[in-house]
């Protein structure tokens, strides 16, 4: 069973290996999404601050993030003041 199920996979690469190869042509941007693209306005780069809390009884660490505005006001915790 164990050999029939390696040459059965065996083959199956063999067989699709010449498929993954395949060249497909460059897709040429229509000057539609161009002009929209020259147009639209940069979007500004949002600062967002990471906590990573441990949880008990998890070995998988939780990490929160927010903008800073978030912070303060959902936790009321600035992220940038120093911890004493």
């Amino acid at each position: 069973m164990t050999i029939f199920l390696l040459l059965a996979t065996s083959a199956l690469s063999i067989a699709t290996a010449p498929f993954a190869g395949e060249a497909r042509p460059a897709a040429t941007p229509s000057s539609q999404s161009i002009e929209a693209g020259t147009r639209a306005p940069t979007a500004q780069r949002v600062t967002r601050y990471c906590v990573v809390n441990q949880v008990t009884g998890s070995r998988i660490p939780r990490r929160t993030c927010k903008t800073r505005a978030d912070w303060l006001a959902d936790e009321g915790v600035d992220p940038l003041a120093k911890a004493d």
